[in-house]
């Protein structure tokens, strides 16, 4: 990768700096793409700043880089400055073009010395102190800094690095290294113009350091000197030169910063970004608010699309009103909770919102559970009374009171008017909604979030992907899972429309295309693996899906890992649309954090985990609670306003998962989910906690294997596992889901070529043991991978492949009995054979069943189906069409 030259134009500097940020190739700017499509974010952007203003004047503010703008477009702005980009001055701290020194304007340099000078330090004093703390949170963390001054010579200290558990905030400890180690800052005052550090942190991690303080440009410059082994694409030293630079600019703007104990937690030494913006200005505080305020403001826009009808804002809030009426008849007192036992579609979404409107605590219940899970869902959550549809199928606790809601009543009653809309019916801190997740110890844990703190997440993403009136979203999230909360209160809370699938449509990527395409739904909003089907599909006749799928603008992906190669296929179809991923938990209200993506370079082994969103926080810390450096694995810990107030009925668990940190005097949730600081300012996910991987004394990150798989041709995704023997040795097994024309291929061949890709791309000791091939990974009703049901897998390839997985098994070939079927198959549509598979019941199984599946099959031009009849109580039979012989089986 070149460095551009002074002397390029703007719009060639721009874009060579931009791919130094980013980590790219400069050949690879799109230089008519927003440069937040191309992976540009606040701490990149930062970087970027910084780089360009070492060029004369050429300077663009951050809002502006992250304003949409494009290469050539910001560009022309830089080439209408003042005065054309030059080189910097030679008196200046020298600098190789691609890492330029931070600037440090006289401005704020004398607002730092009168911070120091009221802390009791000297200017040198404090400018040392910071020089030690970006640099240890940046490389060793905690212990000690081997700090030599190189120019002016004054030899070597060992400086003791702040343990920020347990320190008294930056002013106490400058005063403390005062006294430790006087001679470095003692060089700074000797100096004159330039001064040079040498700063060895250990384990081969040694950085270089120039301050100008007293030049005609004063600045910082980083250098990297030794094998940091950091992970991220901005270099170490642009990173923390953007850090230090920072650090500088909060200590001499805000007093409090000296004393405060979190600075520094986040190595950015960026503090919790406050939510400012009020997407819903008339709207008051309370979860429905805005959904209240549209149906006033726009009651005859369309708030629910079905396949064959609709509903306006105005009519939903009629039936949220009768829903509303049918509480307060039944005797529910607000802030009671109850249970909405409906199928998906638009009684389901009334009654949420009635229940809202009443002030109540809506409890999703899903009709399919087993009676022992809704018992213990109702009993947890303290629930008095269901809404179930007429004749309703949840399987009820005796002393919970049913009231039916009955369609052709719902929608009785006049739109509501803006005093009664506007109207509160809760408190702010008041629980809104309770869901519940699956427990460790078999009983369900049911999260209780506030309408405030639901509030703080549906009002940064709406604000953050301008989500407005003419915004449609497809509603394929179980009322369970908690990316409905932002389907019904964000999407419709902005005046747009939620499109519903039909009933048993949710798992229909067709179904899904032909919604899109109807009714013009511009944002998705689901787990990767949904996103994934939809696109397995396109693949089929890509001219056509890209046709069904043009009017998406905005694609958020959360919930589960995001296949690294998922946004440039997207963008293959939809050129230009936004794709962005986000993460978080239930426990903290929806997502606490996101990521804009855009081109994903080839070596990531993940998309990053982002920054939070405003309003919330993360902290990355060590077993004690300490915070970790950049590039130290750690637990994912969230804070902010965004937490749950914890889980219904469960006081001990609620007090484990929620602490209140000994340092910052905040409640944190700890998420059991480990990441770590990237270089460029980002968080990385590195899994969960509880699937951390050693195998024969190796430590192993499943995810590296699983991107090497996802990134071949002929895999679909793939999910890395350990999988325990009999006698409790572990076995490292990867489940693959292959595309058809890998399948028609014969898995022995292509599991041959799997093992060879891995075998080039990581250690032997990470290959897996079993390969377990098939057409598609099992998914749970959310969308996730469903790692429960993978073991089933498991057992079926163990029968046919005898144990061996990562060689062919004599007798078979190694396949799974689902892809010696599909081999077969193919190896007879291409030989010109008409095939015939008769399909029935199995044991316990209603005939229903199987006529629903072939009706599913229709679609297919492979087979005509034939479904029997009910009286004959036969399954199905599909026999092959003639034509040409298809490339795989579908």
């Amino acid at each position: 990768m070149t460095s551009p030259s002074p002397a390029d134009s703007p719009t060639a500097l721009l874009a060579g700096e931009l791919a130094a940020v980013l980590g790219v190739d400069a050949q690879q700017i799109d230089t008519g793409r927003p440069l937040t499509e191309l992976g540009l974010e606040p701490g990149s952007a930062t970087l970027l700043r910084h780089r360009l203003r070492a060029y004369g004047d050429a300077d663009l503010s951050v809002r502006r880089l992250l304003g949409g703008g494009s290469v050539r477009t910001l560009g022309a702005l830089l080439a209408r400055a003042d005065s054309p980009p030059a080189a910097a001055p030679s008196s200046s701290p020298a600098a190789p073009a691609a890492d330029p020194p931070v600037p440090l304007p006289g401005d704020l340099l004398a607002r730092f010395t009168s911070r120091a000078e009221a802390a009791e330090l000297t200017r040198e004093e404090a400018l040392f102190a910071a020089v030690v703390l970006a640099a240890a949170r940046w490389t060793c963390g905690t212990g000690g800094l081997g700090v030599e001054a190189e120019q002016p010579s004054a030899g070597t200290a060992r400086v003791p690095v702040p343990d920020l558990l347990r320190w008294e905030g930056f002013a106490a400890y400058a005063r403390e290294l005062r006294s430790a180690a006087p001679a470095p800052s003692a060089a700074l005052r000797s100096g004159g113009s330039a001064v040079r550090f040498r700063l060895d942190a250990g384990g081969g991690a040694v950085l270089g350091l120039v301050l100008d303080l007293d030049g005609p440009r004063p600045g910082a410059r980083w250098e990297s000197r030794g094998a940091t082994g950091t992970p991220g694409d901005a270099p170490l030293a642009t990173g923390l030169g953007a850090a230090f630079g920072r650090l500088l600019s909060v200590l001499a703007g805000d007093p409090e910063a000296w004393l405060r104990p979190d600075l520094g937690w986040d190595p950015t030494f960026a503090f919790q970004e406050p939510l400012t913006v009020r997407p819903f200005p008339d709207a008051g505080p309370l979860l429905d608010g805005p959904l209240r305020a549209a149906a006033v403001r726009t009651p005859h826009a369309p708030a629910l699309l079905g396949p064959s009808d609709a509903l306006t804002h105005g009519e939903l809030a009629a039936r949220a009103a009768h829903v509303a009426g049918l509480l307060r008849e039944a005797g529910v007192r607000r802030g009671s909770s109850v249970a909405v036992a409906l199928p998906k579609g638009f009684e389901q979404i009334a009654a949420v919102t009635g229940v809202a409107r009443h002030g109540a605590v809506y409890v999703p219940v899903d009709v399919s559970w087993p009676g022992t899970r809704i018992a213990a869902v109702c009993r947890r959550a303290g629930i008095g009374h269901a809404l179930v549809p007429a004749g309703g199928s949840a399987e009820l606790p005796a002393d919970v009171v049913p009231l039916v809601l009955d369609e052709g009543t719902a929608g009785e009653g006049d739109v509501p008017s803006a005093a009664e809309a506007g109207a509160p019916r809760a408190d702010p801190d008041s629980p809104a909604y309770t869901i519940f997740t699956s427990g460790s110890t078999g009983e369900p844990k049911g999260v209780v979030v506030d309408h405030a703190a639901a509030r703080v997440t549906v009002d940064d993403i709406t604000d953050r992907l301008a989500i407005g009136p003419d915004d449609r979203v497809l509603g394929l999230s179980a009322l369970s899972f908690d990316l409905s909360v932002y389907d019904v209160f964000g999407v419709l809370g902005a005046g747009g429309a939620l499109v519903l699938p039909e009933p048993g449509g949710e798992q229909d990527p067709q179904h899904w295309m032909d919604l899109i395409e109807r009714h013009r739904v511009t944002f998705w909003n689901t787990a990767p693996a949904l996103m994934q089907m939809l696109l397995d599909l396109a693949d089929a006749d890509p001219a056509a899906a890209a046709r069904q799928l043009a009017s998406l603008r905005c694609v958020l992906l959360s919930g589960d890992w995001i296949p690294v190669t998922l946004p440039d296929r997207l963008r293959a179809l939809v050129p230009g649309v936004r794709v962005v991923s986000a993460g978080g938990a239930t426990e903290a209200a929806i997502w606490s954090i996101c990521y804009p993506v855009g081109t994903v370079p080839a070596h990531w082994r993940s998309i990053p985990y982002g920054r939070p969103l405003r309003g919330q926080f993360f902290h990355v810390l060590d077993d004690e609670g300490r915070p970790l450096p950049v590039g130290q694995e750690g637990e994912l810990h969230i804070a902010g306003r965004g937490l749950a107030r914890g889980y219904a009925g469960d006081e001990a668990q609620t007090a484990a998962r929620f602490p209140v940190h000994e340092k910052l005097g905040e409640r944190v949730y700890r998420t059991g989910d480990m990441g770590m600081w990237r270089t460029d300012g980002t968080i990385e996910f590195m899994g969960r906690k509880d699937r951390q991987v050693k195998i024969r004394g190796h430590r192993i990150e499943l995810g590296e294997i699983e991107s090497v798989l996802d990134r071949l041709p002929a895999v679909r995704r793939a999910v890395a596992s350990v999988v325990r023997e009999s006698d409790g040795r572990p076995r490292l097994t990867a489940h693959v889901a292959l595309r058809p024309e890998a399948l028609a291929r014969g898995t022995r061949l292509v599991r041959g070529e799997l093992l060879d890709a891995l075998r080039q791309s990581v250690p032997s000791y990470m290959v897996p043991q079993s390969l377990v091939l098939t057409d598609a990974l099992p998914v749970t009703a959310n969308g996730k991978v469903d790692h429960a049901r993978l073991a089933s897998l498991e057992e079926t390839a163990t029968g046919a492949d005898g144990g061996t997985g990562a060689g062919p098994a004599a007798g078979d070939g190694g396949q799974t009995p689902r892809a010696a079927l599909a081999d077969a198959v193919a190896d007879a549509l291409r030989r010109g054979l008409a095939v015939r598979i008769s399909v029935t019941p199995g044991p316990g199984q209603d005939a229903a069943e199987v006529r629903e599946w072939a009706g599913a099959l229709r679609r297919d031009s492979t087979f005509a189906v034939e479904a029997g009849s009910p009286a004959e109580g036969s399954g199905a039979t599909l026999t092959s069409r003639p034509g040409p012989a298809p490339t795989g089986v579908r």
